[in-house]
């Protein structure tokens, strides 16, 4: 059976990021099933506070660079959860778009095997793209150099453990350089901006060159 790199041990070095050495030690597959928990509203044995994690999947609706789609946002009510994963050998809570990333190693696998059993080689070798890339983008999260970005603009706005507005939907969250994360702030900031006609005017000139479109 072919192995990808979902199921690889990460590459030791110094500038790893917390979340590189998370999905070593755990591996995708376990946070994927944490994801999938979260999804269906369960509640972890290892938090015995509060009530049970529920994702609210039409939070945010809407965008109007997008007038033929809809586009939902997802949060969540917690912040954290804990179902046991592991960081240095210690139990470890984890911020939910963090598992809304790493769970999207699983989708893109999914793909991929699904396209090899058709053989669509041609898919089959995108989506490896997709998944080495993905790793690679994680690994330089330690760095400072690279962000996760969220297309929609619904991202945490401060330095705050409250993260229930926070979009967690894996279509909207991507691992960028800060130029560019910088470059998307200032795109949302006319596109959320309180002025329709500005919002309209900026939407108009096709200012935003972002691929996909920020929203």
């Amino acid at each position: 059976m072919k192995r990808t790199l979902s199921d690889r041990p990460a590459q030791k070095n110094d500038n790893d990021s917390v979340l590189s050495k998370i999905v070593e030690e755990n591996g995708v597959y376990k946070l994927y099933g944490v994801w999938q928990s979260l999804l269906k509203s369960e509640k972890s044995k290892f938090d015995s506070k509060g009530e049970a994690p529920v994702i609210n999947k039409r939070a945010y609706i809407a965008s109007e660079q997008y007038k033929d789609k809809t586009r939902h946002c997802w949060t969540c009510n917690k912040s954290l959860y804990s179902p046991g994963i592991k960081y240095n050998n210690k139990s470890k809570s984890l911020p939910v778009y963090h598992l809304a990333l790493t769970s999207r190693f699983k989708t893109f696998e999914n793909l991929m095997v699904n396209y090899r059993n058709n053989g669509n080689n041609e898919k089959e070798k995108l989506f490896e793209r997709k998944i080495q890339r993905l790793y690679r983008r994680i690994k330089l999260l330690g760095s400072g150099n690279y962000h996760i970005t969220h297309t929609c603009g619904h991202g945490r706005t401060e330095k705050s453990k409250d993260f229930i507005n926070v979009c967690i939907n894996p279509k909207h969250l991507h691992i960028r350089s800060k130029k560019y994360n910088e470059e998307q702030v200032h795109c949302h900031y006319y596109l959320h901006h309180k002025d329709e006609d500005m919002r309209k005017r900026f939407i108009d000139a096709r200012l935003c060159n972002h691929k996909p479109k920020c929203f």
